[in-house]
C-alpha cells in the first residue's frame, strides 16, 4: 500500500462497515439456532450502525468536517498525512 492521504472520516466508516459485516454473520448464526430474541437485539444494534454511518457521511459532506480530523488525530496519531 502506498502513502496516500485517506480523509479521516472514511476510517471510521470502513470500521463501521466492519462491524456491520460482523452483526449480520451473528445474525445468520442465532436465526439458525433458533434464538430469535438474540436476533431481535442484534438487528437493532445493526440498524443504530447503520444510522451512524448516515450521520458521519452527512457530517462529511457539510461544513462540520474539520471535527473528523480531530478525531482522526485523537484515535490515529501515527499517521499524519
Amino acid at each position: 500500500m502506498g502513502h496516500r492521504c485517506i480523509p479521516p472520516f472514511y476510517y471510521f466508516i470502513i470500521i463501521q462497515e466492519r462491524e456491520e459485516r460482523k452483526i449480520t454473520a451473528e445474525i445468520k448464526k442465532a436465526a439458525k439456532a433458533g434464538r430469535q430474541s438474540q436476533v431481535r437485539i442484534l438487528a437493532k444494534d445493526l440498524i443504530r450502525i447503520r444510522k451512524s454511518k448516515d450521520k458521519l457521511l452527512q457530517m462529511a459532506r457539510s461544513d462540520r468536517c474539520p471535527l473528523f480530523y480531530l478525531f482522526y488525530f485523537i484515535y490515529f496519531p501515527r499517521r499524519l498525512c
